[in-house]
């Protein structure tokens, strides 16, 4: 609603708000999830911005936690043919400075104590942690899953999806576990290694506040999305093009 301008508040910078745009303008279909935090008043204030910015795409509205709108979104995309619309002009080196102002982190971390630790309020205080020294940061999305080694004791998933917003627990974990494997991927509009040392400072500092975690990094890399190639989508044109005038010459890359 902040991106559609219609509610106040921060919003990306205009190059990676034109990446969000073009993918919005090329959908056929969009789906408002999480209906169930909007107020009535709220949703149709969304759908009218979204009717009135993308008009010739469909809007559904559902909520996947409460499992409201979903059968006819999935009769849509089961039984009805997609319409065969025109991709939209593209801009390839806006988009392509868009992309790579959203720097990219993932990681995975052992993480293990020397006793039964709360995995659920673990990954609360680390994704919070995190959240304050990237106040200032856009944040497209943090996830983070921890799966305990112990058996029987579910999945640990948080998700958080904005700055101004509270992270939470879409699964929670069970019991309590003394070990297990954290997955997280980050990412903002941010230099990819300052993401690196926020999250890697804020994993050290709640290590040395409980004095009895121990962590250890199987995996991480940060970067910024490469240049896209849209192969396809030139090819595409290209064939279009031979269609309506046989006298081209054969398909080869040619930007569109």
């Amino acid at each position: 609603m902040q991106i559609l301008g219609v509610e106040p508040g921060k919003a990306f910078s205009s190059k990676v708000l034109y990446v969000y745009q073009k993918q919005l303008e090329e959908a056929e279909i969009i789906v408002i999830n999480k209906c169930d935090l909007l107020s009535p008043e709220r949703l149709v204030k969304l759908q009218n911005a979204l009717r009135a910015a993308y008009p010739l795409a469909e809007l559904f509205a559902v909520s996947a936690r409460e499992g409201a709108g979903l059968e006819p979104w999935f009769d849509r995309i089961l039984h009805d043919e997609l319409a065969s619309l025109s991709a939209p002009d593209v801009d390839y080196d806006l988009y392509a400075e868009g992309e790579a102002l959203l720097g990219w982190l993932n990681t995975t971390l052992r993480l293990s104590c020397g006793v039964p630790f709360d995995g659920n309020a673990f990954l609360l205080d680390l994704a919070r942690s995190i959240q304050q020294q990237l106040e200032s940061i856009e944040i497209a999305h943090l996830k983070m899953t921890l799966v305990p080694d112990e058996e029987g004791g579910d999945i640990g998933v948080l998700n958080l999806v904005r700055n101004d917003g509270a992270a939470e627990l879409s699964h929670n974990l069970k019991e309590l576990l003394e070990s297990g494997q954290l997955i997280l991927n980050l990412r903002a509009e941010e230099d990819p290694e300052t993401l690196r040392a926020v999250v890697l400072g804020a994993v050290r500092d709640r290590i040395e506040k409980s004095g009895q975690f121990r962590v250890a990094i199987d995996h991480v890399n940060s970067f910024r999305p490469a240049r896209p190639n849209p192969t396809y989508r030139m090819a595409t044109a290209r064939q279009l093009e031979q269609h309506l005038d046989p006298e081209l010459d054969p398909p080869r890359a040619v930007r569109r």
